[in-house]
């Protein structure tokens, strides 16, 4: 005898699956805000059907992997460009905080630049700092992972400590009132799983507002909240990421370079790509509206 709560998946499940299991529960995209319908990107699919793969390099195995298979795939980079359509995007400023600046200070420069074009393109900028406090009553999992260390010299980095601490860098901090109302005081590595005090989302709703697309992220950690934030976005809203390899910096030390020890991760659900080339799209998409018409012509895909 099944259960209601399988029957009611089984008889609401419409995708078909390759299981030979009759119970599984099949995850369906209909309702999965992380799927688009083809219409919306099916031309990007067709452009590149017929082209081989550039981003994808098979390598020999070479006792890289004991025992495994001959040969090894490695994805070098996303398949999808800036300029393959026209976007609507948003800047992640990442923690760029007072308590981090010794370890951020090198991406101060290409984090400003960004803002500065941000601003002057009229496109959205949202800031997060980290506001974990040691006595604020709240207890993660992270916690449980970081551990108890290092409260007594103040140098658990699970916790901000300085009263000012989390107030973002004088150089890249809002301006206007609009702009200090889109600074959020984090308390997660996943930008998107911050709630307000009524429990909704705080990050998702100012995105959807814009009508945003593609989420350009820069700031610290790489390998922790520049992560969280870029899989989240990718895997769970369904939103183009950009990762911008000379804007983020990391403090823990994961590979011989410790300012980029997360890239080899982010490469997996974003785009990386550095300043230059996202301050390029800015200048001629963002500005030349005739730069977009001819894009979509190209594409095929009439206006937007």
């Amino acid at each position: 005898m099944l259960s209601r709560f399988l029957r009611t998946r089984l008889a609401t499940t419409a995708r078909v699956s390759a299981t030979t299991n009759p119970l599984a529960i099949v995850a369906h995209p209909q309702k999965d805000p992380a799927f688009h319908h083809e219409a919306v990107y099916g031309f990007g699919a067709k452009l590149k059907s017929r082209s081989a793969s550039t981003n994808l390099v098979v390598h020999e195995n070479n006792g890289r992997m004991a025992d495994g298979p001959p040969t090894l795939v490695e994805l070098t980079n996303a398949a999808w460009r800036l300029d393959d359509r026209p976007r609507e995007m948003a800047l992640l400023v990442l923690d760029m905080q007072k308590e981090y600046e010794p370890y951020v200070t090198q991406i101060v420069p290409q984090c400003a630049a960004l803002i500065e074009a941000f601003r002057a393109a009229d496109q959205t900028i949202i800031w997060t700092n980290w506001d974990h406090r040691v006595d604020d009553g709240y207890y993660s999992s992270i916690d449980h992972v970081v551990g108890a260390g290092g409260v007594a010299d103040e140098s658990n980095p699970q916790f901000t400590w300085t009263p000012d601490g989390a107030d973002t860098i004088p150089a890249l901090a809002p301006r206007t009132e609009a702009e200090k109302e889109r600074e959020i005081m984090s308390l997660h590595a996943n930008k998107f799983a911050d709630r307000d005090a009524d429990g909704e989302p705080i990050l998702l709703p100012m995105l959807r507002d814009a009508n945003v697309d593609t989420v350009v992220i820069v700031g610290a950690w790489t390998d922790y909240c520049v992560a969280a934030t870029a899989l989240a976005a990718s895997d769970s809203w369904g939103l183009d990421a950009v990762v911008v390899t000379d804007a983020v910096a990391s403090a823990n030390i994961i590979s011989d370079d410790s300012s980029h020890s997360g890239l080899d991760i982010t490469n997996l659900f974003a785009r990386n790509t550095d300043s230059y080339e996202v301050l390029d799209y800015i200048n001629h998409s963002v500005h030349d509206k005739s730069y977009e018409k001819l894009m979509a012509a190209r594409l095929g895909l009439g206006s937007f």
